[in-house]
Parts: structure tokens; C-alpha cells; sequence
């Protein structure tokens, strides 16, 4: 027995010399390396550089940052506005040097979203009709960019999969904004604000207002007014919405500097900031004006404010201030182009997503499609 377990033995330690000897004299094999995944293409990169270098002029960049309980929007004709309250000056430099951090953290390749519930979860919250969007409390912040005729828009929601990048590129526009209470201009009052738009203190991207004019119930009524008025500085965009039938395309105007000096003339002669909440209206209509952090929001009912038949002058001065708006919507709806906002840029892996979902939808067709017809029972007699 004992003379069995020895042949073993060293049977044994004869085959692991041998292999040893064997992979000593064999030579090294290279370890297979994992391919590197191609990056996701950047459709902001093109713009961008263009805007960077000085191919194309930086008017037409916006950067509208909401992050915590910070704000910051930075135009590329050069004004800051800052927690909404104070307008700064922003340099050709500052411009650029933020839109090559947008291109350094691959803005345009991000999804539109990082962080948040996965899809069960959010299903969850649909059944119980909890509320999603721009008031959702998990919104840790959101960055809109427009470059012209394209936009990007990104958001990060609290949990799951955060992206230090994006925190990275709102912390540094955010700095762009450091020193804004120092040195920036601010409005002591709505009345203040509008005086300052018409002296030129404040940019137009100061301003922004919307009129609602529409019927109190739909159905009939040729004769009733039924559009909205949206003006942010002097992009004016109006829409019909005709009761009872789908609203027209928008249509895009940018104002004149006179009439958008005109509009501004007519909010301050009629002390819009002095207007009751609530006043006579023979259709309801819905006025918001603001200037930086100050803002007026009026109603206006059948059953609010003083009788039609004895306007007082608050009344008279809401009249004038919509004549002000509808002016402002017929120069829009004569000469504003429609189709003309901005095209929301998707990253690569959406895009993918979108197309296989297509393609899905249209196999699902195919099956439709090829279902035999059903025959109608014939009717006896």
C-alpha cells in the first residue's frame, strides 16, 4: 500500500515539473485587451466650436441654469441675470470660456436625465398621482442650453446615478455670478424695473410677460378672442387656441426695439404694479408681467373688479395695458414665422432608443398587417 501512495507521489510532482518546464519554454502569450468603447457622438460639439472660435457670433447662446436653490441665466450678447435678481455684465472671454466647459464635459452627449427613480418606481409614483416636472421635489437642478436654432436640456434628479460632470459645469456657471450683489443692477420695485427697461439700465432680458385671453367655456362663439401672448425680452411667441379645435402652430416674432420700448411705455403709464388682483373682464384674461423678482399677476373676470358700465381708473388702465399685449399679438400673428423655435437636441443612446422603439411599433404594424381579414358571420334567415 504504502509502495502504491509513493508511485503516486511522485508521479504526481513528474507531471507539475514537466508542466512547469513546458510553460517556463512556452512564450507569453499577450493578455487580450478589451476594446475601448467608441464615445457617444457630441451633436453640440459642431456649434459649439463654431461659437468658440468666432465662426459664428455668440448672440444667439443661452445658458438657463436652475440648481439647488441657485439660479443663472448667462445670454451670449453679454448679460448675466443672477438669482433672478440682479443683472450683471458678462465678457466676450466669460462667454466663451463657458461654452468650452460645455464642450469639455460633452454636454450634448448626456442624456436628458441623470438620477431619479428606475421606470417600476416611477410607475409606482404614476399610480398614485404624485406630480412630475419642473415641481418635482427630487429635482436637484437642470441646465437648458440653446445655441440658435438647436437646444439641449439636462437634469438631475436626487438618487441612483448622479453625474459629477454636470455638477462640475453648473458650479461653473454659477461662478459667473459671484459678486452679482455687489455689482449688479437691481429693481427696487416692478415700477422701478420698467423704468429702468425704458432707460436702458436693465437688457430686455430682464422682461418677461404672458397674456391669456380665451372664452369662459368653449363651443360657438366666432366672435370671442381665444390666444396666448408669451414674451421673453423681445422673442415674442403667439398662439390662437380657438375654442373647441386644436390650437394654430406658434408663431415667433422678435420685437423691434420700438416695440418692444412701446409695450414698456404702456406697463409704466398705467402703473401695471398698482393693478388690483382681480379685475372686469368681458372674456377672461390672464396678464403675468415681471422684472427680475418682481411681478404683477391680474385676472380678469366678468364677476371681478369694477362694473363695465362704470369704469374707475384701474379698470381703464387694465383696458389700455391688454390693447398693449394685443397689439404686441396681431404684430406677431401679421409678421411672425412659425416652426422657427429651437429643435431639442438627443444624445446618441436616446436616439438609439427612440429608433428601436420604432422600429418595435412598426414590426407591430407588420403583424397587423398580416393578420387574415375576418370573414362577417352570414345572417341566417
Amino acid at each position: 500500500m504504502n509502495r502504491v501512495v509513493s508511485t503516486l507521489v511522485s508521479a504526481t510532482f513528474a507531471t507539475l515539473a514537466l508542466a512547469g518546464a513546458a510553460s517556463l519554454a512556452a512564450p507569453d502569450t499577450p493578455a487580450r485587451k478589451t476594446p475601448t468603447p467608441k464615445p457617444s457622438v457630441d451633436p453640440l460639439a459642431g456649434p459649439l466650436s463654431e461659437r468658440i472660435k468666432g465662426k459664428k457670433g455668440a448672440g444667439d447662446v443661452e445658458l438657463n441654469l436652475l440648481w439647488g436653490s441657485r439660479d443663472a441665466r448667462v445670454y451670449g450678447a453679454g448679460v448675466g441675470i443672477c438669482e433672478n435678481t440682479y443683472q450683471i455684465p458678462v465678457s466676450h472671454e466669460e462667454v466663451v470660456a463657458l461654452l468650452q466647459a460645455v464642450q469639455a464635459a460633452r454636454f450634448g452627449a448626456m442624456p436628458n436625465r441623470f438620477g431619479g427613480q428606475n421606470e417600476e418606481e416611477e410607475r409606482e409614483r404614476e399610480k398614485e398621482g404624485e406630480r412630475h416636472g419642473g415641481d418635482n421635489p427630487q429635482l436637484k437642478g437642470r441646465l437648458v442650453l440653446r445655441l440658435g436654432p438647436v437646444s439641449k436640456s439636462v437634469m438631475q434628479l436626487l438618487g441612483n446615478e448622479q453625474s459629477a460632470e454636470l455638477e462640475t459645469l453648473a458650479n461653473r456657471i454659477l461662478k459667473t455670478c459671484d459678486g452679482a450683489a455687489k455689482t449688479g443692477v437691481s429693481a427696487a420695485s416692478l415700477s422701478d424695473g420698467l423704468s429702468k427697461l425704458a432707460s436702458g439700465k436693465l437688457s430686455p432680458f430682464a422682461f418677461d410677460a404672458l397674456l391669456q385671453r380665451r372664452e369662459t367655456r368653449s363651443g360657438g362663439n366666432d366672435t370671442a378672442e381665444n390666444w396666448i401672448l408669451r414674451l421673453q425680452g423681445r422673442d415674442a411667441v403667439s398662439r390662437m387656441m380657438p375654442a373647441g379645435k386644436a390650437p394654430d402652430a406658434p408663431k415667433r416674432l422678435t420685437l423691434s426695439d420700438k416695440q418692444f420700448q412701446d409695450l414698456i411705455g404702456v406697463l409704466s403709464s398705467n402703473d401695471v404694479e398698482a393693478l388690483p388682483p382681480s379685475v372686469f373682464s368681458a372674456q377672461y384674461t390672464d396678464l403675468r408681467v415681471r422684472v427680475l423678482n418682481h411681478e404683477r399677476v391680474v385676472s380678469g373676470r366678468r364677476f371681478g373688479g369694477e362694473k363695465a358700465e362704470a369704469p374707475g381708473a384701474r379698470q381703464q388702465s387694465f383696458d389700455r395695458i391688454f390693447e398693449g399685449f394685443r397689439t404686441v399679438h396681431r404684430d406677431v400673428q401679421a409678421a411672425g414665422k412659425t416652426g422657427t423655435g429651437p429643435v431639442e437636441v438627443r444624445s446618441e443612446r436616446e436616439s438609439d432608443e427612440e429608433r428601436e422603439k420604432e422600429e418595435e411599433r412598426e414590426k407591430e404594424r407588420e403583424r397587423e398587417r398580416a393578420k387574415p381579414a375576418t370573414t362577417p358571420s352570414p345572417v341566417r334567415p
